[in-house]
């Protein structure tokens, strides 16, 4: 499965997500992979202190993930997407119906139709 955590702003919690979502999946006996496509490298430098043998793929553009990604999804069982700041290409192809939202009246009310347009 391949899950992209993007948002059109940096600071957010893309890079902490998907950290913790990669070593969470690996701890479950899970083939995961991660694929840092931020220009930061923050989830590299995270990765690689908590787990120095997790498999992880730094992708510095748009065509690069797009061209790469589908080729370590048939490596791994999971691949996890730490995109940049900005809405991106990374977008385009997350098969994962995990959609985080804001705590704040407008997010909850419409946490519905996000959920039916994701499926």
């Amino acid at each position: 499965m391949l899950f992209a955590f993007t948002n059109s702003k940096g600071g957010v919690g893309k890079s902490t997500l998907a950290v913790h979502s990669a070593i969470w999946l690996a701890e479950k006996g899970k083939s995961v992979a991660l694929v840092d496509a931020d220009v930061q490298g923050s989830s590299s430098t995270w990765l690689k202190e908590v787990s120095a043998e997790a498999p992880l793929f730094r992708l510095a553009t748009p065509d690069d993930v797009l061209e790469q990604v589908p080729k370590i999804g048939a490596e791994y069982e999971h691949v996890i997407i730490d995109g940049p700041a900005g809405l991106s290409e990374v977008i385009r192809r997350p098969s994962g119906k995990l959609m985080p939202i804001r705590c704040v009246r407008p997010g909850v009310d419409g946490r519905r139709v996000r959920l039916t347009t994701a499926r």
